[in-house]
């Protein structure tokens, strides 16, 4: 068993008993020198972030003090190191040195995974038993996080608060709004994995419940961090496609007069579309069903007319007042999906 021995002198102690309890011991020095890796060292990523939508990847190398196979684990960071792995693969070095590997974001089936943080777990193998590992703790301490608001804001005109984070280090964090005349605090981001950097997140002014917020209210962002993230983890984004940037031109129109308007948005990436008009009594009409789009800008044109009515005539919402676009984007290889609202103003 040569190979289980560390490189270099090895001291082995043999001891043997009789049935009456006597008993003698031997020692003797032996040296091994065997090239079967137990240690992985100057492990490296390339990119901490992937952007499965531009068919993003990430480089890890690693390097081995000795010949292995060498298994590379990609786990959700939520799960911990020991949680069920999305993505595995394998490689046989047959010797010390350096290696690598490369993942693009996708799981052993092929297919994205979601948006999230994941950690990438190294080990060596030698006949049947792991002999080394990689798989580094996350930092302990509170870390930081600081954010600021923008003054625009008009959620009745599809004007969002833009509100901006500064992360020094990876973690995990929530962002919340609070409001001078409303009682809730409720959450806009939950335990969001980031990598360091500056970040700006547009809310589009609704509560938990869908209620506008207007500047009357006084609605204040908060963020806090949940936890730290490792060095051995890799962010994924552009699974789920999102609809931003949305406008109705003009944002009141008056039905009687024949107005119309115009509903626009940038999809981030390819998607199944969706769009729901929802009135401020609940009640909703589908503008466009289930329509394949590409990535980029959009223009949908509206004249409050029911489009399933013959004569072209019958109104397909009669209540006045502010009424909610819903577009929802659907990854139509994935299923993820993500829902945007704005506001258009309806008078008849």
């Amino acid at each position: 068993m040569i190979s289980s021995l560390q490189a270099g002198v090895n001291t082995i102690t043999v001891t043997a008993a009789d049935a009456a309890g006597n008993q003698a011991s031997a020692t003797a020095s032996i040296t091994s020198t065997s090239t079967s890796a137990e240690h992985i060292t100057n492990v490296a990523v390339s990119s901490n972030a992937v952007d499965v939508s531009a068919n993003g990847s990430a480089t890890i190398f690693f390097t081995i003090d000795g010949a292995a196979v060498v298994n590379l684990n990609i786990i959700p960071e939520k799960q911990g190191p020991n949680g069920v792995p999305v993505y595995t693969a394998s490689q046989t070095c047959g010797s010390a040195g350096a290696y690598l590997f490369t993942w693009d974001g996708k799981n052993t089936a092929g297919q994205n995974v979601p948006d999230e943080a994941y950690l990438y777990i190294l080990e060596t193998v030698v006949d049947g038993t792991r002999t080394g590992l990689y798989s580094p703790a996350a930092p302990a301490g509170t870390g930081s996080i600081s954010c600021s608001q923008g003054s625009n804001y008009d959620p009745y005109q599809n004007v969002p608060l833009t509100i901006t984070s500064n992360i020094s280090q990876p973690l995990r964090a929530n962002l919340e709004i609070s409001a001078l005349w409303f009682d809730e605090k409720f959450r806009i981001g939950n335990a969001v994995p980031y990598l360091p950097g500056t970040y700006a997140y547009a809310w589009n002014g609704r509560t938990s419940s869908g209620q506008i917020l207007d500047g009357a209210n006084a609605p204040q962002a908060q963020c806090t961090v949940v936890s730290l993230l490792g060095e051995n983890v890799i962010i994924t984004t552009g699974d789920t496609p999102k609809a931003a940037n949305i406008k109705t031109d003009p944002w009141q129109m008056q039905l009687s007069y024949g107005q119309l308007t115009r509903i626009k948005y940038i999809l981030s990436r390819d998607a199944t579309v969706t769009i729901t008009l929802v009135s401020p009594s609940g009640a909703s009409v589908t503008l466009l069903n289930a329509e394949p789009q590409t990535a980029g800008e959009h223009d949908f044109k509206w004249d409050g007319i029911d489009g399933t009515d013959s004569s072209g005539k019958k109104l397909a919402l009669t209540a006045e007042g502010d009424h909610t676009v819903v577009i929802k984007a659907v990854n139509p290889v994935t299923g993820s999906s993500s829902s945007s609202l704005g506001n258009v103003r309806i008078w008849r």
